[in-house]
């Protein structure tokens, strides 16, 4: 059975294959070609060509790719090796935040479908997550933080786009230039409000 690997630029997954040929100096290579990193478009437009003229000692030696992190920005990473990665990535907070997040969604499945349950059965569930979810800000009141950082910076990111809405919504000329101004300017402290809220 193929290996896949996996070829990742900034956080990214931008190419799976099982069919990389690996070269005697470490470089990876996929049909005849080799798996380059190139960023700078003079150096890229270069590299194609010196590619299809086969002339790869005019490539770059830094803009080939080997096993692990490359300084042309991608890494090369096995599937297997991802995976563990992503894993072992995943703290015992995360793990049970997605816990408690996964008995809200089954609330609310319940309580949109058909069961004869589906009244009780979503508050008792979420009785449950509730009392999971003040244990875990308790137990992780950083993580509990920048949750509740994200939640209000979000709630402030649409404020400021409401209030850029409220400069050009005119009702078919109702509001006057004043009273758009006045709510833009009601937005954007309740914005600052929030924002303040994170610090």
């Amino acid at each position: 059975m193929k290996k896949l690997f996996y070829v990742i630029r900034n956080g990214e997954i931008k190419m799976m294959r099982d069919d990389f040929t690996f070269k005697s100096d470490g470089t990876i290579w996929c049909h005849g070609t080799p798996l380059l990193g190139i960023t700078d478009k003079v150096v890229a437009a270069k590299a194609q060509e010196a590619a299809k003229r086969k002339a790869w000692d005019e490539i770059p030696a830094d803009a080939y790719t080997k096993l692990g992190v490359n300084a042309n920005g991608l890494t090369f990473i096995s599937q297997e090796d991802y995976s563990a990665q992503t894993k072992a990535e995943i703290t015992p907070a995360m793990r049970e935040r997605a816990e408690i997040s996964a008995i809200y969604s089954k609330a609310h499945k319940l309580e949109n479908s058909s069961s004869e349950d589906n009244v009780s059965g979503p508050m008792r569930l979420r009785a449950r997550a509730n009392t999971m979810l003040d244990a875990w800000r308790t137990k992780y009141p950083n993580e509990a933080k920048k949750e509740t950082n994200g939640i209000l910076l979000a709630k402030a990111q649409e404020l400021r786009s409401k209030a850029i809405g409220a400069l050009t919504y005119d009702a078919d000329g109702w509001i006057t230039q004043e009273e758009q101004q006045k709510r833009h300017d009601d937005f954007i402290k309740q914005a600052e409000a929030l924002e303040a809220q994170t610090k």
